[in-house]
């Protein structure tokens, strides 16, 4: 009867246990989750938008420092050519009698239109001395990034304006020599208007000009 009932009921299987140093060994740290990949596109899209500022900052910079950078008209001399001219070395004093023909042009690189006022003159000038006839420029405007003609000026050479020993000094050397260098001076005083901001400028002309006696010609013009 026992040998039927435990081939009947078989035994129950062994309880194992683990061994003492297993089940008493702290577990390993795990690693950190990975973060969710929404944080990383929260990141890139934060630096995109920070790079953007910065290059509109940069081109906003670039705009100021350029369009409003205001800068003064330069006025000039131009196409100065002779339209009749006579000189005498025996004579005492020597003389030098010429007449000139020119463009006076101003040359606007901003990036505004330049208003200028009337009143201002061209003065003719021989070693110091005032030779030739003030010739008004009147008001007008320069457009913006352009070079205008302001005038189309006649300007009278006359020695006979000079004190007799200055003409005795200078010019007959220079008369001896071939060549006679007059200085020319204007201004002109305007506005400058950048975007409704106006700035207030000056342009001074300061050009030398050469006179070749033995071709009646306008050797050299020089501005600055």
């Amino acid at each position: 009867m026992n040998e039927e009932e435990n081939q009947r009921n078989p035994l129950a299987p062994a309880r194992l246990y683990g061994r003492s140093d297993e089940e008493f060994a702290p577990k390993a740290a795990l690693p950190p989750p990975p973060l969710p990949h929404k944080e990383h596109g929260t990141g890139k899209c934060c630096v995109y938008v920070l790079l953007w500022l910065v290059v509109q900052a940069a081109i906003a910079l670039i705009v100021a420092m350029v369009v409003f950078r205001v800068e003064t008209p330069r006025l000039r001399l131009a196409d100065v050519a002779v339209q009749s001219l006579h000189h005498a070395i025996s004579t005492l004093p020597p003389s030098l009698n010429a007449t000139l023909a020119a463009n006076v042009t101003v040359k606007n690189t901003n990036f505004g239109s330049f208003r200028f006022d009337n009143g201002s003159s061209i003065s003719v000038v021989y070693a110091g001395h005032p030779v030739g006839d003030m010739v008004p420029i009147g008001a007008g405007r320069a457009r913006a990034r352009h070079t205008e003609k302001v005038t189309s000026a006649t300007i009278q050479v006359e020695s006979g304006r000079l004190e007799p020993d200055v003409a005795t000094k200078n010019l007959s050397g220079d008369l001896s020599s071939g060549t006679v260098r007059l200085s020319t001076y204007a201004s002109l005083r305007g506005r400058i208007r950048v975007w409704g901001i106006v700035r207030r400028r000056t342009s001074e002309m300061n050009c030398t000009i050469t006179l070749n006696l033995n071709s009646s010609t306008i050797q050299d013009v020089r501005c600055r």
